[in-house]
């Protein structure tokens, strides 16, 4: 046994007595506090949340310009195909 649990007991105390006693534990044992996790928990999800939507604008710029790109084309080859028929009448 170490030194400690043996100072602990008090004279002519049994395990009996110790189990059914109640022995307020000292302040000072926590090492974070609620507060704080909450804190970190929300600037996490926000963090999150912002990313996720700094991406997601991203994505839809790329798409967007890709879209212009293809209507820019679907536009040239309209008018090659309209000149082709103005030139050739069938």
């Amino acid at each position: 046994m170490s030194d400690s649990a043996v100072t602990d007991q008090r004279p002519g105390e049994t395990a009996a007595d110790r189990r059914s006693e109640f022995v307020p534990v000292a302040p000072g044992g926590e090492t974070s506090s609620a507060e704080g996790l909450l804190i970190t928990a929300y600037v996490l999800m926000w963090a999150f949340i912002f990313a996720l939507v700094l991406s997601s604008q991203r994505r839809q710029q790329k798409i967007d310009q890709r879209l212009t790109e293809l209507e820019a084309g679907l536009k040239k080859l309209d008018q090659a195909a309209a000149s082709a028929a103005a030139k050739d009448p069938v």
